[in-house]
Protein backbone atom coordinates (compact mmCIF):
# COMPACT_ATOMS: atom_id res chain seq x y z
CA UNK A 1 0.00 0.00 0.00
CA UNK A 2 1.42 3.41 -0.99
CA UNK A 3 2.31 5.79 1.85
CA UNK A 4 -0.23 8.50 0.93
CA UNK A 5 -2.99 5.91 0.78
CA UNK A 6 -2.03 4.14 4.03
CA UNK A 7 -1.91 7.38 6.01
CA UNK A 8 -5.40 8.31 4.80
CA UNK A 9 -6.72 4.85 5.67
CA UNK A 10 -5.33 5.32 9.19
CA UNK A 11 -6.77 8.86 9.43
CA UNK A 12 -10.24 7.59 8.52
CA UNK A 13 -10.06 4.69 10.96
CA UNK A 14 -8.99 7.00 13.80
CA UNK A 15 -11.84 9.39 12.99
CA UNK A 16 -14.23 6.44 13.02
CA UNK A 17 -12.91 5.14 16.36
CA UNK A 18 -13.13 8.55 17.99
CA UNK A 19 -16.66 9.07 16.68
CA UNK A 20 -18.05 5.74 17.79
CA UNK A 21 -16.18 5.01 21.05
CA UNK A 22 -14.89 6.73 24.18
CA UNK A 23 -11.28 6.07 23.21
CA UNK A 24 -9.01 9.08 23.34
CA UNK A 25 -6.82 10.13 20.43
CA UNK A 26 -3.52 9.09 22.03
CA UNK A 27 -4.69 5.50 22.52
CA UNK A 28 -6.07 5.23 18.98
CA UNK A 29 -2.98 6.81 17.48
CA UNK A 30 -0.55 4.63 19.42
CA UNK A 31 -2.29 1.49 18.18
CA UNK A 32 -1.65 2.44 14.54
CA UNK A 33 1.87 3.67 15.26
CA UNK A 34 2.69 0.24 16.65
CA UNK A 35 0.81 -1.69 13.96
CA UNK A 36 2.46 0.04 10.99
CA UNK A 37 5.75 1.25 12.54
CA UNK A 38 5.00 4.78 11.38
CA UNK A 39 7.86 7.19 10.77
CA UNK A 40 7.92 10.71 12.28
CA UNK A 41 6.78 12.34 9.02
CA UNK A 42 3.73 10.08 8.77
CA UNK A 43 2.90 10.58 12.45
CA UNK A 44 2.92 14.37 12.07
CA UNK A 45 0.82 14.14 8.89
CA UNK A 46 -1.82 11.92 10.50
CA UNK A 47 -1.93 13.93 13.73
CA UNK A 48 -2.34 17.21 11.85
CA UNK A 49 -5.15 16.01 9.58
CA UNK A 50 -7.10 14.20 12.30
CA UNK A 51 -7.09 17.23 14.60
CA UNK A 52 -7.81 19.69 11.79
CA UNK A 53 -10.78 17.56 10.73
CA UNK A 54 -12.16 17.24 14.26
CA UNK A 55 -11.74 20.92 15.12
CA UNK A 56 -13.50 22.01 11.92
CA UNK A 57 -16.00 19.15 11.56
CA UNK A 58 -19.16 21.21 12.10
CA UNK A 59 -18.08 23.60 9.33
CA UNK A 60 -16.96 20.74 7.07
CA UNK A 61 -20.35 19.03 7.48
CA UNK A 62 -22.11 22.19 6.34
CA UNK A 63 -19.90 22.26 3.23
CA UNK A 64 -20.56 18.59 2.44
CA UNK A 65 -24.31 19.08 2.83
CA UNK A 66 -24.24 21.64 0.02
CA UNK A 67 -23.32 18.79 -2.34
CA UNK A 68 -24.89 15.71 -0.76
CA UNK A 69 -28.53 15.61 0.28
CA UNK A 70 -28.13 12.75 2.75
CA UNK A 71 -24.96 11.30 4.26
CA UNK A 72 -24.20 9.35 7.43
CA UNK A 73 -21.62 11.17 9.58
CA UNK A 74 -20.54 7.83 11.06
CA UNK A 75 -19.76 6.24 7.71
CA UNK A 76 -16.32 5.81 6.15
CA UNK A 77 -17.69 7.58 3.08
CA UNK A 78 -18.36 10.79 5.00
CA UNK A 79 -15.16 10.57 7.07
CA UNK A 80 -13.02 10.21 3.93
CA UNK A 81 -14.74 13.27 2.42
CA UNK A 82 -14.49 15.27 5.67
CA UNK A 83 -10.77 14.66 6.09
CA UNK A 84 -10.18 15.48 2.41
CA UNK A 85 -12.05 18.79 2.79
CA UNK A 86 -9.90 19.60 5.83
CA UNK A 87 -6.77 18.93 3.77
CA UNK A 88 -7.89 21.01 0.78
CA UNK A 89 -9.47 23.97 2.60
CA UNK A 90 -7.68 24.23 5.93
CA UNK A 91 -4.25 22.76 5.24
CA UNK A 92 -4.09 23.74 1.54
CA UNK A 93 -2.65 20.41 0.41
CA UNK A 94 -2.75 19.99 -3.38
CA UNK A 95 -6.26 18.87 -4.22
CA UNK A 96 -5.43 16.35 -6.93
CA UNK A 97 -3.18 14.40 -4.54
CA UNK A 98 -5.80 14.53 -1.78
CA UNK A 99 -8.65 13.41 -4.04
CA UNK A 100 -6.75 10.56 -5.69
CA UNK A 101 -5.35 9.18 -2.42
CA UNK A 102 -8.71 9.54 -0.66
CA UNK A 103 -10.48 7.58 -3.39
CA UNK A 104 -7.92 4.78 -3.23
CA UNK A 105 -8.13 4.72 0.58
CA UNK A 106 -11.92 4.38 0.40
CA UNK A 107 -11.61 1.34 -1.88
CA UNK A 108 -9.49 -0.35 0.80
CA UNK A 109 -11.73 0.67 3.69
CA UNK A 110 -14.96 -0.32 1.97
CA UNK A 111 -13.48 -3.31 0.11
CA UNK A 112 -14.88 -2.06 -3.18
CA UNK A 113 -13.47 -1.04 -6.53
CA UNK A 114 -15.79 1.93 -6.79
CA UNK A 115 -15.04 5.37 -5.42
CA UNK A 116 -17.03 7.34 -8.01
CA UNK A 117 -19.21 9.03 -5.38
CA UNK A 118 -16.20 10.18 -3.32
CA UNK A 119 -14.43 11.42 -6.45
CA UNK A 120 -17.47 13.35 -7.74
CA UNK A 121 -18.22 15.06 -4.42
CA UNK A 122 -14.62 16.10 -3.79
CA UNK A 123 -14.10 17.39 -7.33
CA UNK A 124 -17.28 19.47 -7.08
CA UNK A 125 -16.21 20.88 -3.73
CA UNK A 126 -12.71 21.62 -5.04
CA UNK A 127 -14.13 23.35 -8.14
CA UNK A 128 -16.16 25.70 -5.91
CA UNK A 129 -13.30 26.40 -3.52
CA UNK A 130 -13.40 30.19 -3.86
CA UNK A 131 -17.18 30.32 -3.48
CA UNK A 132 -17.15 28.10 -0.38
CA UNK A 133 -14.37 30.13 1.23
CA UNK A 134 -16.64 33.18 1.17
CA UNK A 135 -19.64 31.43 2.73
CA UNK A 136 -20.73 32.47 6.22
CA UNK A 137 -20.64 29.06 7.89
CA UNK A 138 -21.65 28.81 11.55
CA UNK A 139 -19.67 27.30 14.41
CA UNK A 140 -21.84 24.89 16.38
CA UNK A 141 -21.44 23.09 19.69
CA UNK A 142 -23.21 19.75 20.18
CA UNK A 143 -26.58 19.90 21.93
CA UNK A 144 -25.29 18.34 25.16
CA UNK A 145 -22.75 21.14 25.65
CA UNK A 146 -25.16 23.91 24.63
CA UNK A 147 -27.61 22.70 27.27
CA UNK A 148 -24.85 22.96 29.91
CA UNK A 149 -23.66 26.46 28.97
CA UNK A 150 -27.04 28.16 28.55
CA UNK A 151 -25.85 31.29 30.36
CA UNK A 152 -23.09 31.89 27.81
CA UNK A 153 -23.88 34.68 25.36
CA UNK A 154 -23.61 34.09 21.60
CA UNK A 155 -20.44 36.19 21.64
CA UNK A 156 -18.93 34.08 24.43
CA UNK A 157 -19.76 30.85 22.60
CA UNK A 158 -18.24 32.11 19.37
CA UNK A 159 -15.05 33.21 21.12
CA UNK A 160 -14.84 29.87 22.91
CA UNK A 161 -15.28 27.90 19.69
CA UNK A 162 -12.69 29.98 17.86
CA UNK A 163 -10.15 29.16 20.57
CA UNK A 164 -10.75 25.45 19.91
CA UNK A 165 -9.97 25.87 16.21
CA UNK A 166 -6.40 26.87 17.04
CA UNK A 167 -3.63 24.44 17.92
CA UNK A 168 -2.68 25.12 21.58
CA UNK A 169 0.82 26.12 22.55
CA UNK A 170 3.07 23.70 24.42
CA UNK A 171 3.46 24.77 28.04
CA UNK A 172 6.16 23.38 30.30
CA UNK A 173 7.08 23.58 33.97
CA UNK A 174 10.54 23.25 35.48
CA UNK A 175 12.18 22.59 38.81
CA UNK A 176 13.88 26.00 38.85
CA UNK A 177 14.43 29.20 36.89
CA UNK A 178 17.75 28.05 35.42
CA UNK A 179 16.02 25.16 33.61
CA UNK A 180 13.77 27.64 31.79
CA UNK A 181 16.73 29.88 30.87
CA UNK A 182 18.47 26.87 29.29
CA UNK A 183 15.63 26.04 26.89
CA UNK A 184 16.79 25.65 23.27
CA UNK A 185 13.67 27.23 21.69
CA UNK A 186 11.76 30.48 21.63
CA UNK A 187 9.52 30.78 24.67
CA UNK A 188 7.47 33.19 26.75
CA UNK A 189 7.87 33.10 30.52
CA UNK A 190 4.60 32.48 32.37
CA UNK A 191 6.24 32.31 35.81
CA UNK A 192 9.74 31.85 37.23
CA UNK A 193 9.43 28.11 36.65
CA UNK A 194 7.18 27.81 33.59
CA UNK A 195 7.03 28.90 29.97
CA UNK A 196 4.88 28.74 26.84
CA UNK A 197 6.88 27.38 23.90
CA UNK A 198 6.27 29.59 20.87
CA UNK A 199 7.65 27.31 18.16
CA UNK A 200 6.93 23.77 17.04
CA UNK A 201 9.14 21.14 18.66
CA UNK A 202 8.86 17.63 20.03
CA UNK A 203 8.94 17.96 23.82
CA UNK A 204 11.54 15.18 24.11
CA UNK A 205 13.95 17.40 22.14
CA UNK A 206 13.76 20.26 24.64
CA UNK A 207 16.85 20.90 26.75
CA UNK A 208 16.29 19.40 30.19
CA UNK A 209 13.50 16.99 29.27
CA UNK A 210 15.52 13.79 29.13
CA UNK A 211 17.50 14.96 32.15
CA UNK A 212 14.27 15.18 34.18
CA UNK A 213 14.28 18.95 34.68
CA UNK A 214 11.00 19.84 32.95
CA UNK A 215 7.52 18.41 32.40
CA UNK A 216 4.52 19.30 30.24
CA UNK A 217 1.62 21.03 32.02
CA UNK A 218 -0.86 23.61 30.78
CA UNK A 219 -0.66 26.96 32.57
CA UNK A 220 -4.28 26.60 33.66
CA UNK A 221 -3.44 23.29 35.28
CA UNK A 222 -0.61 24.90 37.29
CA UNK A 223 -2.87 27.44 39.00
CA UNK A 224 -4.24 25.19 41.76
CA UNK A 225 -0.78 24.42 43.17
CA UNK A 226 0.26 28.07 42.81
CA UNK A 227 -2.84 29.17 44.75
CA UNK A 228 -1.93 26.71 47.53
CA UNK A 229 1.07 28.95 48.27
CA UNK A 230 3.83 27.86 50.66
CA UNK A 231 3.41 24.11 51.09
CA UNK A 232 6.88 23.27 52.41
CA UNK A 233 6.70 20.44 54.98
CA UNK A 234 2.90 20.48 54.91
CA UNK A 235 1.06 17.16 54.81
CA UNK A 236 -1.02 17.18 51.64
CA UNK A 237 -3.36 14.56 50.20
CA UNK A 238 -3.74 14.46 46.40
CA UNK A 239 -6.89 12.40 45.92
CA UNK A 240 -6.82 12.02 42.11
CA UNK A 241 -3.14 12.48 41.35
CA UNK A 242 -2.54 11.11 37.84
CA UNK A 243 -1.30 12.25 35.35
CA UNK A 244 0.72 14.08 37.97
CA UNK A 245 1.46 17.71 37.06
CA UNK A 246 0.07 19.17 40.28
CA UNK A 247 1.79 16.46 42.35
CA UNK A 248 5.11 17.34 40.71
CA UNK A 249 4.60 21.03 41.54
CA UNK A 250 3.82 20.25 45.17
CA UNK A 251 6.79 17.90 45.56
CA UNK A 252 9.07 20.47 43.95
CA UNK A 253 7.84 23.00 46.54
CA UNK A 254 8.70 20.71 49.47
CA UNK A 255 5.27 19.26 50.34
CA UNK A 256 4.94 15.95 52.20
CA UNK A 257 2.62 14.39 49.67
CA UNK A 258 0.34 11.36 49.79
CA UNK A 259 -1.04 10.55 46.34
CA UNK A 260 -3.88 8.26 45.22
CA UNK A 261 -5.40 7.42 41.87
CA UNK A 262 -7.96 4.82 40.84
CA UNK A 263 -6.53 4.22 37.34
CA UNK A 264 -3.60 1.81 37.09
CA UNK A 265 -2.99 2.89 33.49
CA UNK A 266 -2.72 6.56 34.44
CA UNK A 267 -0.49 5.71 37.40
CA UNK A 268 1.87 3.81 35.10
CA UNK A 269 2.21 6.90 32.91
CA UNK A 270 2.70 9.07 36.00
CA UNK A 271 5.37 6.70 37.33
CA UNK A 272 7.34 7.07 34.09
CA UNK A 273 7.49 10.83 34.70
CA UNK A 274 8.27 10.38 38.41
CA UNK A 275 11.25 8.25 37.43
CA UNK A 276 12.35 10.67 34.68
CA UNK A 277 12.01 13.68 37.02
CA UNK A 278 13.88 11.80 39.79
CA UNK A 279 11.12 12.47 42.32
CA UNK A 280 10.38 10.42 45.41
CA UNK A 281 6.69 9.48 45.33
CA UNK A 282 4.73 6.26 45.57
CA UNK A 283 1.27 6.68 44.01
CA UNK A 284 -1.29 4.41 45.65
CA UNK A 285 -3.65 2.61 43.27
CA UNK A 286 -6.93 2.66 45.22
CA UNK A 287 -10.40 4.15 45.12
CA UNK A 288 -9.87 7.12 47.41
CA UNK A 289 -13.52 7.00 48.52
CA UNK A 290 -12.65 3.82 50.41
CA UNK A 291 -9.52 4.95 52.27
CA UNK A 292 -9.29 5.22 56.05
CA UNK A 293 -10.27 8.64 57.43
CA UNK A 294 -8.19 8.58 60.62
CA UNK A 295 -5.17 10.34 59.14
CA UNK A 296 -5.68 14.10 58.84
CA UNK A 297 -3.93 16.48 56.46
CA UNK A 298 -3.02 20.16 56.33
CA UNK A 299 -4.53 20.36 52.85
CA UNK A 300 -6.45 18.11 50.47
CA UNK A 301 -6.41 18.56 46.70
CA UNK A 302 -9.26 17.10 44.65
CA UNK A 303 -8.57 17.23 40.92
CA UNK A 304 -11.86 15.48 40.26
CA UNK A 305 -12.91 13.45 37.20
CA UNK A 306 -15.10 15.65 34.99
CA UNK A 307 -16.34 16.34 31.47
CA UNK A 308 -12.90 17.81 30.59
CA UNK A 309 -14.65 20.58 28.65
CA UNK A 310 -11.92 22.94 29.79
CA UNK A 311 -9.42 20.99 27.67
CA UNK A 312 -11.28 21.29 24.36
CA UNK A 313 -8.28 22.95 22.68
CA UNK A 314 -6.20 19.85 23.39
CA UNK A 315 -8.97 17.27 23.26
CA UNK A 316 -11.46 18.41 20.59
CA UNK A 317 -12.65 14.81 20.22
CA UNK A 318 -14.84 15.50 23.28
CA UNK A 319 -17.13 17.51 20.99
CA UNK A 320 -16.74 15.14 18.04
CA UNK A 321 -17.87 11.91 19.72
CA UNK A 322 -21.39 10.62 19.24
CA UNK A 323 -21.69 9.87 22.94
CA UNK A 324 -21.86 12.80 25.35
CA UNK A 325 -20.10 12.68 28.74
CA UNK A 326 -22.32 11.37 31.54
CA UNK A 327 -22.47 14.68 33.40
CA UNK A 328 -24.90 13.43 36.07
CA UNK A 329 -22.68 10.47 36.97
CA UNK A 330 -19.64 12.76 37.10
CA UNK A 331 -21.47 15.26 39.35
CA UNK A 332 -22.37 12.46 41.76
CA UNK A 333 -18.74 11.28 41.98
CA UNK A 334 -17.44 14.85 42.36
CA UNK A 335 -19.70 15.52 45.33
CA UNK A 336 -18.72 12.22 46.94
CA UNK A 337 -15.06 13.24 46.65
CA UNK A 338 -15.74 16.63 48.26
CA UNK A 339 -17.51 14.99 51.19
CA UNK A 340 -14.70 12.45 51.57
CA UNK A 341 -12.04 15.17 51.47
CA UNK A 342 -13.88 17.14 54.15
CA UNK A 343 -13.36 14.23 56.54
CA UNK A 344 -9.61 14.06 55.90
CA UNK A 345 -8.60 17.55 57.06
CA UNK A 346 -7.22 18.92 60.29
CA UNK A 347 -9.04 21.86 61.88
CA UNK A 348 -8.05 24.97 59.86
CA UNK A 349 -7.01 22.64 57.06
CA UNK A 350 -7.65 23.72 53.48
CA UNK A 351 -9.66 21.88 50.83
CA UNK A 352 -8.94 22.67 47.17
CA UNK A 353 -11.55 21.50 44.68
CA UNK A 354 -10.49 21.52 41.01
CA UNK A 355 -12.13 20.42 37.74
CA UNK A 356 -10.96 21.08 34.17
CA UNK A 357 -14.52 22.00 33.21
CA UNK A 358 -16.40 25.08 32.01
CA UNK A 359 -19.74 23.70 33.20
CA UNK A 360 -21.11 25.33 36.38
CA UNK A 361 -22.82 22.17 37.64
CA UNK A 362 -19.38 20.51 37.91
CA UNK A 363 -17.71 23.48 39.55
CA UNK A 364 -19.45 26.40 41.26
CA UNK A 365 -22.71 24.56 41.94
CA UNK A 366 -20.94 21.68 43.70
CA UNK A 367 -19.25 24.00 46.20
CA UNK A 368 -22.37 26.08 46.85
CA UNK A 369 -24.30 22.86 47.52
CA UNK A 370 -21.61 21.56 49.90
CA UNK A 371 -21.30 24.82 51.86
CA UNK A 372 -25.07 24.96 52.40
CA UNK A 373 -24.95 21.51 53.98
CA UNK A 374 -21.65 21.87 55.90
CA UNK A 375 -21.58 24.36 58.75
CA UNK A 376 -17.98 23.50 59.65
CA UNK A 377 -16.62 24.69 56.29
CA UNK A 378 -16.49 28.10 54.66
CA UNK A 379 -15.16 29.49 51.39
CA UNK A 380 -11.79 31.27 51.50
CA UNK A 381 -11.78 33.64 48.56
CA UNK A 382 -8.90 33.18 46.14
CA UNK A 383 -6.80 36.32 45.94
CA UNK A 384 -4.79 37.70 43.04
CA UNK A 385 -2.30 39.45 45.35
CA UNK A 386 0.42 36.85 44.84
CA UNK A 387 -0.58 36.11 41.25
CA UNK A 388 -1.95 39.27 39.56
CA UNK A 389 -2.52 37.59 36.19
CA UNK A 390 -5.46 35.58 37.60
CA UNK A 391 -7.42 38.69 38.69
CA UNK A 392 -9.64 38.59 35.60
CA UNK A 393 -10.39 34.89 36.25
CA UNK A 394 -11.84 35.40 39.74
CA UNK A 395 -15.59 35.25 40.37
CA UNK A 396 -17.68 37.27 42.81
CA UNK A 397 -17.87 34.21 45.11
CA UNK A 398 -14.08 34.04 45.29
CA UNK A 399 -13.62 31.08 42.96
CA UNK A 400 -11.35 30.89 39.92
CA UNK A 401 -12.90 30.00 36.56
CA UNK A 402 -10.83 30.02 33.40
CA UNK A 403 -11.89 29.10 29.86
CA UNK A 404 -10.01 27.89 26.77
CA UNK A 405 -10.12 31.49 25.47
CA UNK A 406 -8.77 33.01 28.71
CA UNK A 407 -5.37 34.74 29.02
CA UNK A 408 -4.83 35.14 25.30
CA UNK A 409 -1.59 36.98 26.11
CA UNK A 410 -0.19 33.56 27.09
CA UNK A 411 -1.57 31.90 23.97
CA UNK A 412 -4.70 30.75 25.82
CA UNK A 413 -5.02 28.29 28.69
CA UNK A 414 -7.19 25.33 29.59
CA UNK A 415 -10.48 25.93 31.38
CA UNK A 416 -10.41 25.22 35.12
CA UNK A 417 -12.62 25.79 38.13
CA UNK A 418 -10.83 26.13 41.48
CA UNK A 419 -12.36 26.64 44.94
CA UNK A 420 -10.67 26.92 48.35
CA UNK A 421 -12.47 25.96 51.57
CA UNK A 422 -11.32 25.89 55.19
CA UNK A 423 -12.39 23.52 57.94
CA UNK A 424 -13.59 25.54 60.95
CA UNK A 425 -14.14 22.85 63.57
Amino acid sequence: MKKGILTRVIITRILYDLKKTNKNFDDCFQYYINKYSLCETDKKFIHNIVFTTIRNETIIYQIVKLYVARINRNDYKYLIIASAVAQIYKLEIKSYAVINSSCEAYKILNKTNSSKFINAVLRNIDRDKDKITNLNLSLKFPNWLNSNIKLFSSKQKKSLYKSILKKPTLHICSKNYEDIKNLNVKYKMTSKTSAAITEQINVSNLNGYKEGKIWVQDYGATLAAKIMGDVKNKKILDMCAAPGGKSFQLLNSGAKLTAYDISEKRINLMNQNIQRLKLNLKVINQNVLNINEEKKYDAVLIDAPCSATGTLRRNPEILYRNKAPDIKALEKLQYQLIVKASKMLKINGLLYYVVCSIIDSEGRDQIIKFIKKSSNYKIIKISANALPIIRKLLTKEGFLQSYPNSLKELGGIDGFFIARLVRLK
